[in-house]
């Protein structure tokens, strides 16, 4: 998790609350296996 965290705070900035969209982060290959075992790790893939 700290690895995706630290990709997305160096690559990203939040929105606010007052966001009017949904954009999706692209995520490297990398970062995509990280997603991949959080999900399976919290059993919602």
């Amino acid at each position: 998790m700290a690895k995706y965290e630290q990709y997305i705070n160096e690559n990203y900035t939040m929105p606010t609350e007052d966001m009017d969209h949904f954009e999706e982060w692209k995520k490297t290959p990398e970062m995509q296996k990280e997603v991949d075992i959080i999900l399976k790790e919290n059993h919602i893939s």
